[in-house]
């Protein structure tokens, strides 16, 4: 699952949702600025084989 955060984001609120889940099902991407490395880093983690 792939999660982006930016300032706005309540970190904390998130954590707590996913508590119990395994963390390596998480892929935090930080959205601050969405430029095309942001995009491919996004896709790069949707098409993970």
């Amino acid at each position: 699952m792939i999660v982006l955060v930016d300032a706005q984001t309540d970190r904390a609120a998130a954590a707590e949702a996913v508590l119990g889940a395994a963390p390596e099902r998480f892929r935090w991407i930080d959205a601050v600025r969405i430029d095309a490395g942001t995009r491919r880093e996004v896709l790069a983690s949707l098409f993970v084989p």
